[in-house]
């Protein structure tokens, strides 16, 4: 007696687990027959229009998504197809998602097919999860993604405006350094000489205290003419248009020695070819200010400068050998320097950074993307 009830209180408890699933289930056999649907299901149908019986117990699945109509009609179409290919058993499973929406809320849900793992007659499962929590938090994600990536945007846009800014600042500021050393060299360096050239012809007639008055003169004149030649210099030296960087890096070491007393041992490792304006400004410039921080605070009487060029960057290494320091106890002057010439670096898509150790020197290190300069 025992034996005969196996069967049916199997068939109970397969059925009592099923309808204490939260998913809508169906068992299918080999011909799309619906076998046994759990509350679930009915539930579930009921609630979006369907009429129970249609979908329970005696129909077949298959027909009701071959006969489907509008809207639903070509994801019913791929969901035979994908029941079709379990049961005849070429593929292991099937699943798709889909929105079922009504009235009052947004869902979706995520259909599944699988084989009942049990021997005998083919048996296929069918089951409806709702996954509209899921979906909500992928699209809440994928909405914040595309707030980043428009945030993102509008950073690196303002980021380009910004060095685009900053970049025209420096041309302006070379373009009037350069005016300004042309105005000081032609108009009032001629004014001067004019001047000086009075002075010495008046100097020769004149006699007892004029003369002296006007020796005296003379050397002032010389002085300022002195200055004048020495800012225009500093300003915008001429021959870095004309001759190029590494002739007006020659010179500039060469003027460096005699005011300062600091000797510069140069280093070329590459090709000596002209770069592109922008480069050999920049280039010049980081030169320019590192070796005044040199002279103002590194106590040595000697400095290394290395310019290495290949095919596709330069790179400056300004190198001495004395006091050095800690760089997070920089002074305010030195990282005021020290951030012109990153910034100037930046502008070009480049680097510049510094190292230093206390009692073993600093290195201002640069390194630019190459430009060679047309013809």
């Amino acid at each position: 007696m025992t034996d005969q009830n196996e069967p049916r209180e199997h068939e109970l408890y397969f059925k009592s687990v099923l309808d204490a699933l939260s998913a809508e289930i169906a068992v299918l056999d080999k011909d799309g027959r619906i076998l046994f649907v759990n509350n679930a299901w009915r539930s579930f149908a009921l609630n979006n229009g369907a009429i129970p019986d249609v979908v329970s117990e005696g129909a077949n699945y298959l027909r009701i998504c071959d006969e489907a109509k509008g809207e639903w009609s070509e994801g019913a179409s791929e969901v035979a197809s994908g029941i079709r290919s379990v049961i005849c058993g070429e593929s292991p499973d099937f699943s798709r998602e889909y929105p079922c929406h009504c009235d009052t809320e947004r869902r979706w849900f995520i259909l599944s097919v699988s084989i009942y793992p049990v021997s005998g007659p083919v048996r296929v499962v069918v089951s409806h999860t709702d996954i509209t929590v899921r979906h909500q938090a992928e699209e809440a994600l994928l909405e914040s993604k595309e707030r980043l990536k428009a945030i993102f945007e509008e950073v690196m846009e303002g980021r380009h405006r910004t060095q685009a800014l900053s970049r025209r600042i420096v041309e302006i500021q070379e373009s009037e350094r350069a005016d300004m050393a042309r105005e000081l060299h032609d108009e009032i360096g001629q004014i001067l000489t004019a001047l000086s050239i009075n002075i010495q012809i008046a100097h020769k007639n004149s006699e007892g205290s004029l003369k002296e008055n006007l020796a005296d003169a003379m050397e002032l004149v010389g002085e300022l003419m002195k200055h004048v030649r020495n800012l225009t210099l500093e300003l915008r030296p001429a021959m870095l248009d004309d001759l190029g960087l590494f002739s007006t890096l020659r010179w500039h070491f060469e003027r460096y020695k005699s005011q300062t007393g600091i000797a510069v041992d140069f280093d070329l490792n590459g090709t000596e070819i002209r770069f592109s304006h922008d480069i050999e400004t920049t280039i010049f410039r980081i030169t320019q200010e590192a070796l005044s921080n040199v002279a103002r605070y590194a106590q040595t009487d000697r400095v290394s400068v290395k310019i290495v060029v290949t095919d596709k960057m330069v790179k400056l290494l300004v190198r001495d050998f004395g006091e050095g320091f800690m760089v997070d106890a920089t002074s305010k002057t030195f990282s005021g320097g020290l951030v012109g010439m990153r910034e100037r670096a930046a502008l070009l898509g480049g680097v510049c950074d510094i190292i230093s150790i206390p009692g073993q020197g600093t290195e201002v290190q640069a390194q630019l993307p190459l430009s060679v300069a047309p013809g």
